[in-house]
């Protein structure tokens, strides 16, 4: 609501009146199963819909039923539901004001379920970064791999995750690819595409025997051999850059990648210096000194 205050001095000195915004709108957040039911525990993510504009609320429903929050400033917001359970949905926006409101808004769920994949080499399981790894696709919808437990870092074949996999045919596919000016390299060497039908109440799960590329390991160092933090390493395959796994410096680069030749572009500053990158099957650290 909109309070209007009176500032009180001394007298002889000026008064000033003002006026400024106080709360906002209150926003309630359901989401809808096909069978009329509401979903169970789902999470909410309030982000700013105007271009040049800040702004971030979230909450979360552990139990189900509605999400509501209170004294949403006003603008223009736009609302993304998400669950493991709930298959993608189109985000939602609504215009919250000064004067006391109250927005409701009403998710139409696709029920979905968590697809596992499960990596190995041998008899061995194998950890593998889910940033490098392809998308499952499901109709329209392309879901990225990550960890099923965000708060370990070093994946095993089991922490392997693809989240909110609508009900039906989902396919990989298990290529080399270039993403937004990047070759993304897998971590083993290519496969036929996987194909599966995703069925809620049920384990979902793709199994694969692979064959891990090499790792490099890379590190800019000073003339000493100590880190370079002011550095950066780069690798190219040709003119296009290679993405490296995530968690790294950028004096640090990390990745998996096919036999052949490659450029390494090592920045410190106005000095770029560029070098080959030879790369067979064999695990390769090297430290990279001026």
């Amino acid at each position: 609501s909109l309070g209007e205050h009176e500032l009180v001095v001394p007298s002889g000195v000026a008064t000033t009146r003002f006026s400024l915004p106080i709360g906002g709108a209150e926003l309630v957040v359901r989401v809808r199963l096909p069978n009329g039911e509401l979903a169970p525990a789902f999470g909410v993510d309030v982000n700013r819909a105007e271009p040049g504009q800040r702004g971030y609320l979230a909450a979360s429903s552990p139990d189900g039923g509605p999400v509501q929050i209170d004294d949403v400033p006003p603008g223009r917001w736009r609302v993304h539901v998400h669950a493991p359970h709930i298959a993608p949905l189109p985000d939602q926006e609504f215009e919250a004001t000064v004067v006391a409101s109250r927005v409701e808004l009403e998710f139409a769920a696709r029920p979905a379920a968590t697809v596992f994949l499960c990596l190995r080499s041998g008899t061995r399981d194998v950890s593998l970064p889910p940033e490098l790894l392809p998308p499952l696709v499901a109709g329209q919808d392309e879901l990225r791999c990550e960890l099923r437990n965000r708060q370990v870092e070093r994946s095993n074949a089991h922490q392997l995750v693809w989240h909110s996999v609508p009900v039906g045919p989902a396919s990989v596919l298990w290529t080399d690819r270039v993403v937004a000016g990047e070759h993304v390299f897998l971590p083993f060497e290519p496969l036929p595409a996987s194909h599966l039908v995703v069925a809620p109440g049920v384990r979902n799960e793709v199994r694969l025997d692979v064959l891990p590329r090499a790792c490099t390991d890379l590190c800019a160092c000073d003339r000493g051999g100590r880190e370079d933090v002011q550095a950066s390493v780069a690798v190219f395959a040709g003119a296009v850059p290679v993405r490296r796994a995530k968690g790294g410096a950028p004096q640090r680069w990390r990745g998996w990648l096919p036999v052949g030749d490659y450029r390494l572009v090592v920045t410190r500053g106005d000095d770029v210096r560029e070098q080959p990158l030879r790369v067979d099957r064999v695990d390769q650290t090297l430290r990279l000194r001026p």
